[in-house]
């Protein structure tokens, strides 16, 4: 699966046509407060990233399962802390790390839900 999301975001990924432009509002208005850290899973080269930043200096963690996008990604937000992951392993966070989780259109690449949901339950903090 990774060489073909590799190939997919080299071939162009997201064009800015997709539905970024009514997504973003809604997800905008539910942020967490300044200071806190966010989680966009299934970051690809971080259209989100880019937006939240603008919003806050969040201090950000992105995962994508493309090499490729993370790559992109790690040259525009030097700061992040950025991993090529699947949605099947363990995640690289400690428990009840992460104040803001954002999985926009993933779940239904995950094989296995029930540990990405597991994992996503594991890293939110309280209240999260």
């Amino acid at each position: 699966m990774k060489k073909i999301y590799d190939l997919w975001w080299k071939e162009g990924g997201l064009a800015e046509g997709h539905d970024f432009k009514w997504k973003w509002p809604k997800i905008k208005r539910v942020l967490p407060p300044k200071n806190c850290t966010i989680l966009d899973f299934g970051c690809g080269e971080g259209r989100y990233i880019e937006e939240f930043l603008k919003v806050d200096p969040y201090k950000i963690v992105g995962i994508d399962i493309s090499s490729y996008a993370i790559k992109e990604a790690k040259k525009k937000f030097p700061k992040a802390k950025l991993y090529a992951l699947s949605g099947d392993e363990k995640l690289p966070i400690k428990n009840e790390n992460i104040d803001f989780i954002l999985a926009a259109d993933v779940i239904e690449h995950i094989f296995d839900v029930s540990n990405f949901l597991f994992e996503m339950n594991r890293c939110l903090k309280k209240g999260g």
